[in-house]
């Protein structure tokens, strides 16, 4: 008998003073905030194209058969409110400079520590021949249907290359090659 009393005031006097878990406050919201861009430009197949990343986030390239160069991007701040997502968006834009033969795509890191941003790409470029180089801090990279000469390097992140022709050169210091 004595057991069961013991028993039953451990399992239930700990939870008669516990405190209900804190939940989301209303400034911090519950889903993250999320932006999409597009950009699409006339680019020769034989060109090189430039990414240098500092946002994490995962950067995807996928050869096609057009001339021109299509970028999708998603952008993602957690854990601020929709205007402050905004603000921060508007600060650390992805800046794109191009001519028909070299483009580069930049967005560096946020000046802010407190800014949780992820930055998601996908890049189609045309197959038959383009050079990329790409350089990320965090966040994976995947190439695939491309010919051309082709340099990563990633700091913290997985690499994967598929269906792919010509020179490749893939360096990252903690992720998997594939």
């Amino acid at each position: 008998m004595r057991f069961w009393t013991i028993l039953i005031g451990c399992l239930v006097l700990p939870n008669g003073w516990s405190q209900e878990p804190r939940g989301p406050s209303a400034l911090e919201p519950k889903v993250p905030h999320v932006e999409r861009e597009e950009k699409q430009f006339s680019f020769y197949p034989g060109g090189r194209l430039e990414v240098l990343a500092g946002v994490p986030g995962n950067i995807r390239i996928i050869g096609w058969a057009k001339g021109s160069i299509r970028m999708e991007a998603e952008k993602i701040v957690y854990y601020h409110p929709e205007e402050k997502a905004r603000e921060l968006i508007a600060k650390n834009p992805i800046r794109v400079r191009y001519t028909q033969t070299v483009a580069t795509v930049r967005f560096p890191a946020p000046e802010q520590s407190d800014a949780a941003m992820e930055f998601n790409l996908t890049f189609y470029v045309p197959g038959d021949k383009t050079d990329v180089k790409v350089t990320m801090s965090r966040g994976d990279f995947a190439i695939e249907s491309l010919n051309g000469w082709v340099e990563s390097t990633i700091t913290e992140g997985s690499l994967e290359a598929r269906s792919m022709s010509g020179y490749f050169s893939g360096n990252t210091l903690k992720g998997d090659i594939y």
